[in-house]
């Protein structure tokens, strides 16, 4: 994953390895993921029983603990590895959780395998999403769907500059 932390886009890998269990906590009782992304993200989603489901960037395992909840046959990765190791205890021995790069090739999927992807929060870090998305292609199943989301500008420091009515002078 190209992480870029100069731009205003957020924090990279290393800072989440850093900031761990206080970065989870936060995800889990931001009321812009509990109660806004995650529930919007998740009506996108329907059935996924059964589904071989992605889920990319999986962050503390939020996700990929509902999906397995609900069924799903699920495949989580992330950039840090502290993100990923608490992926693996939120959803114990019943999905597979990987430390892996987005952006580059994912050696932890076949071609066309996946039902669904889901990319909940994090494609707003990567600066080269055509390759992303030509990956995206790849590992999805004919008739597959991915549903993403993304941060705000305001979210992650990329706001205007405010104009006052004296420096528009």
């Amino acid at each position: 994953m190209t992480v870029p932390s100069t731009d205003g886009g957020g924090p990279d890998a290393r800072q989440y390895d850093a900031i761990g269990a206080r970065s989870a906590a936060a995800v889990a009782a931001s009321a812009s993921n509990a109660e806004y992304e995650r529930p919007a993200t998740i009506a996108l989603l329907g059935d996924v029983a059964g589904r071989h489901v992605l889920d990319v960037g999986c962050a503390p395992g939020l996700l990929s603990a509902w999906l397995v909840e609900r069924g799903a046959i699920v495949t989580a990765f992330d950039a840090s590895v502290v993100m990923a190791e608490q992926a693996k205890q939120a959803v114990a021995d019943r999905a597979r959780v990987f430390v892996a790069e987005l952006g580059a090739p994912l050696p932890l999927a076949a071609d066309r395998h996946f039902d669904l992807m889901v990319a909940s929060l994090v494609l707003h870090y990567v600066e080269d999403r055509v390759s992303v998305f030509g990956e995206f292609r790849r590992v999805l199943a004919p008739g597959g769907a991915v549903v993403f989301s993304t941060h705000h500008p305001a979210w992650t420091g990329r706001t205007p500059r405010r104009t006052t009515s004296r420096s528009r002078r």
